[in-house]
């Protein structure tokens, strides 16, 4: 039964989508594909290949540029932001050792340091909170974060921001490691 349902549904996804506008000529109506209807008479108006080159190039500078020269309007925001993100991994890596929190495996001791209390766990919390800060710092550098218009504009625009600044820090966290997942 299930290779019967699947046959039919690999069969009508080969099918072109039919309109049911058209009719015969006996008054019935039938269906056309929808890929030989009529086009839309709103066409996006037509740019050169020369254009849209340039168009992509100067995107790529001013994309380049955030990253090269960026604007940073409160000198102190990215080191706040830093120690922000430092102040978290040592958070949590004490409730980790308090046993609130469950294991996390970037927090195993390091054997060189003399096992004093906690402090085998203090060198591994720090490399994790300056390699959070360095994605975020990235980050906020793509979504221009660091510009005055980010924290004096409206919440929206702070919100907008702050969203666009952690999905590229989330990418360049995971991207160095994605590799090791051989999904």
């Amino acid at each position: 039964m299930l290779a019967i349902a699947t046959a039919s549904c690999a069969f009508s996804m080969m099918r072109p989508a039919l309109s049911m506008e058209a009719s015969s000529s006996s008054g019935q109506r039938r269906g056309t594909p929808l890929l030989l209807g009529e086009e839309d008479d709103e066409s996006p108006p037509e740019e050169s290949l020369d254009e849209a080159f340039e168009a992509g190039r100067s995107f790529g500078f001013t994309v380049r540029e955030r990253f090269t020269a960026p604007t940073v309007d409160d000198p102190g925001l990215p080191y706040a932001d830093a120690l922000v993100s430092v102040s978290a991994a040592l958070g949590l890596a004490s409730l980790r050792l308090s046993g609130i929190y469950p294991q996390c495996s970037w927090l195993q001791p390091t054997e060189w340091v003399p096992h004093v209390r906690s402090l085998p766990y203090v060198l591994p919390a720090l490399t994790h909170g300056v390699q959070l800060a360095s994605c975020w710092t990235l980050g906020a550098l793509a979504a221009s974060a660091f510009e005055r218009d980010a924290f004096c504009g409206s919440l929206g625009e702070a919100l907008r921001r702050t969203w666009r600044g952690g999905a590229f820090g989330t990418a360049a966290a995971v991207h160095p490691g994605a590799h090791l997942l051989r999904l």
